[in-house]
């Protein structure tokens, strides 16, 4: 429990930092698929129910919502994954006294889900991508996951790129995101997480529009044993709107 604490805490520097602002998610004038979750068995499941129009949005939405099994449904959210800078220096690593840290636990048996872009196969991260799914459209892994995903486990000590905080710790790569990360792939990705025995989920992505599928699944994944760490946005010196994954 304790490892799991410091790993949440820890990973929490990836989730929040970064220049580039928290896209609105709220939906535009077009009439939106209706994404639902609802208990499946054991677990629970997510669907997208394709509405061509707003009366026929209201009746789908209506008639789910009289399925007991329903637990929630609403028009499809995109949000938008938070860039992080680069930190060549990686001072958050003295500040957090991780040196201190890694005497005690550098993050061994712990496993970390990072639902982002994908992660690409770079050196740094080499063996430590335990397993791989794709919920999002496209098949391009991006950057920004794979930024994430260094900071939270890079192999320390091996002559390239970074250390990560946790680098012996071994990840998951839920890739959610493509231009947008729809609120079906991260609910589905939330899910997937958890029932692969994720100690912590890792979502550094967010928007205004709040989700009550995403939250379905977040206490689902939380009900599972796992710590879920969201992005808190990148205007603290402004003043963070609230944001969702919540």
């Amino acid at each position: 429990m304790l490892v799991r604490r410091l790993t949440a805490v820890l990973i929490a520097v990836a989730s929040v930092a970064g220049p580039a602002g928290v896209a609105s998610a709220d939906p535009g004038p077009d009439v939106a698929d209706l994404v639902v979750v609802r208990v499946d068995g054991d677990g629970l499941s997510v669907e997208v129910v394709p509405v061509d129009t707003a009366a026929q949005a209201a009746a789908q939405t209506a008639a789910l919502r009289q399925d007991p099994a329903v637990l929630a449904v609403e028009p499809r959210i995109d949000w938008a994954p938070l860039s992080d800078p680069s930190r060549p220096d990686q001072t958050y690593l003295d500040t957090a006294n991780l040196p201190v840290a890694w005497q005690t636990t550098a993050g061994a048996g712990q496993v970390v889900a990072v639902l982002d872009t994908g992660i690409e196969d770079i050196p740094d991260l080499a063996g430590q991508v335990a397993g791989r799914e794709n919920f999002a459209p496209g098949t391009d892994r991006g950057t920004h996951g794979t930024s994430v995903a260094s900071i939270i486990a890079a192999v320390r000590d091996n002559g390239t790129g970074i250390s990560g905080v946790a680098p012996s710790a071994r990840l998951l790569d839920g890739r959610v995101c493509d231009t947008t990360c729809p609120s079906d792939a991260v609910a589905r990705g939330l899910l997937w997480a958890a029932d692969n025995d994720a100690d912590v989920i890792n979502v550094s992505l967010g928007g205004t529009a709040y989700s009550a599928v995403v939250h379905e699944a977040i206490r689902y994944a939380v009900a599972r044993g796992s710590v879920v760490v969201a992005a808190a946005g990148n205007f603290g010196t402004a003043g963070n709107p609230r944001t969702s994954p919540r």
